[in-house]
This record gives C-alpha cells, sequence and structure tokens, in this order.
C-alpha cells in the first residue's frame, strides 16, 4: 500500500474504515488506467454511503486462482495475528 500514489491510498483506506471491508483487490497489479477506475468507483461509494455493489466489483475481479490465494494468506496472517503474544 506504501508503493500507491497518496490520493489513492486515501481512499482506499478511507472505504475500507467506513465499510470495514478489506478490498482484497491487487491494487498494485493494475496498470493505471484500472486503478483509476477503482478509485473513482470508491469514491462514488464512499458519497453514496453504501459499499460497492457486486456487479461494480465484476470489472475488477480477479482470477480464481488468485482469489484463493488471497483468502489463503488472509487467513494465515489472521492466525499468526492471534499467535502472537500481546506485551
Amino acid at each position: 500500500m506504501d508503493l500507491l500514489e497518496e490520493p489513492t491510498r486515501l481512499v482506499i483506506e478511507a472505504y475500507r474504515r467506513r465499510f470495514n471491508d478489506p478490498l482484497d483487490l491487487p491494487v498494485h497489479d493494475f496498470n493505471v488506467e484500472k486503478r483509476s477506475r477503482l478509485v473513482a468507483a470508491l469514491e462514488r461509494a464512499l458519497q453514496r454511503n453504501l459499499p460497492l455493489f457486486d456487479y461494480e466489483l465484476q470489472e475488477f475481479e480477479v482470477p480464481w486462482r488468485r482469489r484463493v490465494w488471497l483468502s489463503v494468506r488472509r487467513f494465515a496472517l489472521r492466525l499468526a495475528a492471534r499467535r502472537t503474544p500481546m506485551l
């Protein structure tokens, strides 16, 4: 996320905070045009105060293997966070 431009990062973080949605899309892998369409869709969702609809996410849909990998990665990170001792 640090590699993204500041306005893009701010919009994605605002969407995540408001809708408590991890938004597991490979934003770094998108080209500039697709990333700008995603940011515009996120801004519209923030303005109407509703999360992105399924038909809106289909444009940014990732392949099945990538979705599986992202879910396994998210599960492993969540599991590792639970096993970390709190100081």
